[in-house]
């Protein structure tokens, strides 16, 4: 069966348009609060590198965000009004202990200069429309000036690759409302629990990292967009996030705006398609590794049948960074903290120490298998700090301060563990903590894989370029200025091959190859931006300009592209019902808050849930006859979701789709039974896969109030 077949284009294009206009405002909404409100109210940097402003104020928001609101819902107190009494206490806490200023004289002074110049206004008004119009003007002819044929090529060149990219990874989040990964439903959940003040709730989340949800949370209360839509186009600022930290991070490094613009383009259109197959190449999974020797070394070798039965994964990290998840924020974060690291070292201020700790509580918060890679890396940067002496006895002490607040505020959500016990895994980010806590995936892992089985990887030729590639930079940086600087950019990348391809070499597996691939692709990312750097230093400005033009067309017209692939048209049509959580979203938005009920699936649960009520299908058909005066549900309206076209069973572990062909001829019998002897049903939507019949339901809603009027009454 062609894949796309269950995947709803009736309705594409109006899910398109919706989440268009749901996107733009929620840009605009993340633009005031992630950037112009912090840059009120927390110290600001002294510099005039516009990306480092808004990553720092990026990430004193979201750190705020993840302490502050976290705290005021655990004492359930959380509210808007409470959330901006706390930012004018931030404020003025800033002004009175960091400007040393008095805040109510700066009041004062606000207060007298905004009445001065109203009045000034109301004596000439035609004076303050004069030096408007001269202010506007001289903005205007400065803003001429810098137009240059240069600056022009040089804007398209830049708006045309965040456009590319953002086209190639969001087009599944545009074109639809239904979750893209499994693990999606937890958070929306979440989010629910969170605007009823509830932290954690053993129906649902039980014990686990918080961050991802508060920060959704702050968004939605503040963007007001559906959180079915919310959780489709949210991952937009993920990928934002990421590109403004390589920009930031090989900008800062190189001090050139196209060796950053590059790495961009070449994390964004190269590793984020099919390309990756390659370029991750491929796990070895065995219970007898075949073992070499290289003089003293001992190192895995995959026989000729391994080969051919390689373990690939190029959609993984491509897919989890479209759908933002948890594990994908962390990524954003370990960069930057290693790079702080650096910054931290070399200069020892308390800017980037400040930078330092809330970069790493960050990666804590969202996820702590982000700390894995960031260990390896931070202990090899250290040791090169020692080695250049860059390490005295204040930076240590300042260091592991730091580390202890970050890793305890960070990891504050263990201590749920104690009312809901050990989450059931911890999953392919850290694999080894399945195991230390002996959780039930580790029980499940050990009897479908074996307790002895080994994963490693098969190391291809363009590995061995990297490797080459990662000593030619080596032996270069050992001869430029600042080799502090520059070797310790390298342990970043060296830092992500010791992990990736330790297991080849006898180390243990830390984390699942699937997740170390989004390091990986880091890794690389930076070690050919910073290749590339020795083509812009000898090179003029217009010709690398031409250069990259040349590189972005070609990328455009010749790197093929995962939304055009079969491989994830066929993961949709897995996991994806277009049409019924569309039509959710407009259930919730055209009736009032638990005044209706959705018969459905499991799938739709956390969809429905805390906005009406949800019933299994299977319940339903058990639970309620057709053949009754009235529907015994206790809402005004009842919803009825009826697959027209059904998933056939493969035997491939799809259990959701065993029954499900003859479950729906069971739901589609019931509602024609029911239509024979009621009057109050209808189509309420209908798209080619999926007809959600309404059920007015009032009648039976009034039958209950008058029956429990007449039991007041027989008390009294």
């Amino acid at each position: 069966m062609n894949p796309i077949y269950f995947i709803d284009e009736t309705i594409i294009n109006e899910i398109f348009f919706q989440n268009s206009f749901a996107l733009i405002k929620l840009l605009l909404v993340t633009y005031i609060l992630f950037y112009y409100i912090p840059r009120k109210i927390f110290p600001q940097p002294k510099t005039s590198f516009q990306i480092e402003i808004i990553v720092i104020n990026m990430i004193y928001m979201v750190s705020y965000v993840e302490i502050f609101i976290t705290l005021f819902i655990y004492l359930k107190i959380f509210s808007i009004p409470m959330f901006l009494i706390l930012l004018v206490a931030t404020k003025f806490f800033f002004i009175k202990y960091y400007e040393k200023k008095d805040p109510f004289k700066i009041l004062k002074d606000v207060k007298i200069s905004f009445m001065i110049k109203t009045l000034d206004i109301l004596d000439n008004p035609q004076l303050f429309y004069q030096k408007l119009v001269k202010n506007g003007k001289d903005k205007i002819l400065n803003f001429q000036k810098k137009i240059t044929f240069y600056n022009v090529l040089s804007f398209i060149f830049y708006f045309g690759v965040i456009s590319y990219i953002f086209i190639e990874t969001m087009t599944r989040g545009l074109e639809s409302v239904s979750y893209s990964i499994a693990d999606t439903g937890q958070f929306v959940d979440w989010v629910n629990h969170l605007h009823r003040n509830i932290l954690y709730e053993k129906i649902q989340a039980g014990a686990d990292m918080y961050g991802i949800s508060i920060l959704i949370f702050f968004i939605h209360t503040f963007t007001n967009i559906d959180v079915i839509i919310l959780f489709s186009i949210y991952p937009t600022l993920l990928f934002l996030a990421l590109y403004l930290a390589i920009f930031y991070v090989l900008r800062d490094f190189t001090k050139s705006n196209f060796v950053a613009i590059f790495g961009v383009m070449f994390h964004g259109i190269i590793l984020m398609s099919p390309l990756a197959l390659d370029i991750l190449g491929g796990i070895v999974q065995t219970n007898h590794p075949l073992i070499d020797y290289f003089g003293i070394f001992s190192y895995y070798v995959p026989t000729k049948e391994q080969l051919q039965n390689l373990i690939y994964f190029p959609l993984e990290a491509y897919y989890r960074y479209a759908s933002g998840m948890a594990y994908e924020h962390a990524s954003v974060f370990v960069l930057l903290n290693a790079y702080f690291l650096i910054k931290l070292l070399q200069y020892k201020t308390n800017k980037y120490l400040i930078l330092y700790t809330l970069t790493l509580l960050l990666v804590f918060t969202f996820h702590g298998g982000g700390a894995i890679p960031l260990l390896v890396i931070s202990i090899l940067i250290t040791l090169n700090g020692f080695l250049f002496l860059k390490i005295d006895k204040s930076t240590f002490k300042k260091g592991l301060l730091a580390v202890l607040f970050a890793t305890i505020v960070g990891n504050i959500w263990m201590f749920s563990m104690a009312k809901y016990g050990i989450p059931k895994d911890f999953g392919a980010a850290a694999p080894f903590l399945d195991k230390l806590l002996n959780t039930k995936q580790y029980a499940k892992s050990v009897v479908e894989m074996g307790i002895f089985d080994t994963s490693f990887m098969a190391i291809n030729k363009f590995h061995y370029f990297l490797i080459v590639l990662f000593i030619f930079n080596f032996i270069l940086f050992l001869f430029r200025k600042e080799k502090f600087v520059n070797l310790s950019f390298l342990m970043i990348i060296l830092g992500v091959f010791i992990i990736y391809f330790g297991p080849t070499f006898g180390f243990p597996n830390v984390a699942s190859f699937l997740r170390l691939s989004e390091y990986f692709f880091l890794a690389i990312t930076l070690l050919v931006s910073i290749t590339f750097y020795y083509i812009c230093k000898i090179l003029p400005k217009i010709v690398i300009l031409s250069l990259l033009y040349f590189l972005l067309i070609f990328s455009i017209l010749a790197v093929p592209k995962w939304i055009n692939s079969k491989e994830i048209q066929v993961l949709i049509n897995k996991t994806e019902w277009t049409a019924i959580p569309e039509f959710i979203v407009k259930i919730n938005q055209t009736n009032l808050r638990y005044s209706w009920s959705f018969i459905s699936y499991v799938q739709d649960y956390t969809k429905v849930r805390n906005k009406g009520y949800h019933i299994n299908v299977d319940e339903f058909l058990l639970k309620y006859s057709p053949l009754d005066k009235y529907l015994k549900i206790g809402s005004q309206k009842v919803f009825i979701a009826v697959e027209d076209f059904t998933h056939p069973y493969k035997g491939l572990n799809e259990w959701y789709y065993r029954w499900r062909s003859r479950i729906q001829s069971n739901l589609k019998a019931w509602i024609s039974t029911y239509s024979m002897h009621h009057n109050n049903i209808k189509i309420a939507y209908r798209s080619k896969l999926v007809t959600i019949y309404e059920i007015d339901n009032q009648e039976y809603v009034n039958y209950l109030t008058e029956k429990e009027k007449q039991k007041e009454k027989g008390k009294k």
